[in-house]
């Protein structure tokens, strides 16, 4: 039902490149780079479930009204998939959404969206510095850079994660967090600790992916409208 609905309001969406964009700057409400743990400890069917989840998410009535919300110039997103330094890459460049159809298509190329890695440690340090250098490293102008990493591990390497958050706030980035504790319990601690960073930085931590796209579309109704989750209403 869902994937007919995405066909169905799949329409033209303004997409630019990350780089090179020459003379011509771009300038949205708010860049939101979507990190994607595609790592070892992602099976198959927790990737499809992380996938279909921020699909799901995206296209949620709240959101959708948040994402309209922020007026002509909308947001710019981009969705990553990173596991260590070697396996990082944008599966999905750059879009300005502001409405309905460029959201619906964003959402119908998330659902078809291939997994570009299997296997590899979770780097959550240095998914950090990639995402930071897509954020800084593009020809868009925004309001507020945020980077909203999802995982379920990392906390072998807090020093270096901690590092890259240091490294990426100097630079003005907001890093939020959804935390997956379906292996690692009190991993939102450790988001907390050594992941989240800059203003209004915020965790969200789920037990399971299977509910991953409840904890998402909370956490991108609190980063598009950067307000208090006490203003959406739970379903």
């Amino acid at each position: 039902m869902m994937q007919a609905v995405l066909l169905a309001g799949a329409t033209a969406a303004c997409l630019f490149p990350a780089r090179g964009y020459g003379a011509e700057t771009v300038t949205v409400e708010l860049e939101l780079l979507l990190a994607v743990d595609v790592s070892s400890s992602v099976s198959s069917e927790e990737y499809a479930l992380q996938v279909q989840g921020l699909a799901k998410a995206l296209t949620d009535p709240t959101v959708l009204s948040a994402i309209q919300g922020t007026g002509r110039l909308g947001i710019a997103v981009s969705v990553a998939q990173w596991a260590n330094a070697a396996n990082q890459v944008i599966a999905i460049d750059w879009m300005n959404i502001s409405g309905s159809d460029s959201v619906f298509r964003l959402a119908r190329q998330i659902q078809h969206m291939r997994r570009h890695f299997v296997g590899g440690d979770t780097r959550i340090g240095d998914a950090i510095r990639f995402a930071a250098s897509e954020l800084t490293g593009n020809s868009i102008e925004s309001r507020r850079m945020v980077i909203d990493i999802a995982g379920d591990g990392g906390i072998e390497n807090m020093g270096i994660a901690a590092a890259a958050r240091d490294d990426a706030t100097d630079q003005g980035i907001t890093i939020n967090g959804l935390a997956i504790e379906n292996e690692i319990s009190e991993l939102a601690g450790f988001f907390r600790e050594n992941v989240i960073g800059g203003e209004d930085a915020f965790v969200i931590r789920t037990t399971s992916y299977a509910h991953f796209a409840v904890a998402m579309r909370r956490k991108l109704f609190r980063e598009i409208t950067n307000s208090p989750l006490a203003m959406l209403q739970d379903r």
